[in-house]
């Protein structure tokens, strides 16, 4: 896949800083959830793309109608000595597959938000970020 980033890779360029660390993780310890980051390549301007929209969909194949998912941000420079962006970007939680691409678009969205503005200007922050990459995370599925 192009856009749609696994868990198993090793393309750390474009997952981003959450993304990295999870990828990582995921090296040393095989219980973390599944998860996939989509790549700030997969947007055009505030539009998914839609061989984006076709990967993400077939990545979701795989789980059943009845899963939740928590989407967060990743990116680079996320969170660094000198900065923190900690909780200006949008996070879902318990977010319904059916849903998701629509709460995909709102994370990615949110790196361009006033906040986010007023944060980058106030701290003489030239670039949004390196690598802004929306990441989900399987979270469960209903079991009655």
């Amino acid at each position: 896949m192009k856009y749609v980033i696994e868990k198993d890779s090793r393309k750390y360029e474009l997952m981003g800083g959450k993304g990295t660390a999870l990828a990582k993780i995921g090296m040393a310890i095989d219980n973390i959830p599944d998860w996939f980051a989509v790549s700030y390549e997969g947007f055009d301007g505030k539009e998914i793309k839609e061989e984006a929209i076709k990967e993400i969909e077939q990545a979701l194949q795989k789980y059943s109608d009845d899963t939740y998912f928590a989407i967060r941000s990743s990116a680079g420079n996320e969170d660094s000595k000198e900065t923190s962006f900690a909780g200006q970007f949008d996070t879902f939680l318990y977010v319904k597959k059916q849903d998701v691409l629509n709460k995909i678009k709102q994370v990615y969205m949110s790196a361009f938000s006033e906040r986010i503005e007023t944060y980058r200007k106030e701290n003489n922050i030239k670039e949004i970020f390196s690598y802004f990459t929306p990441v989900l995370w399987y979270f469960f599925s209903n079991v009655l």
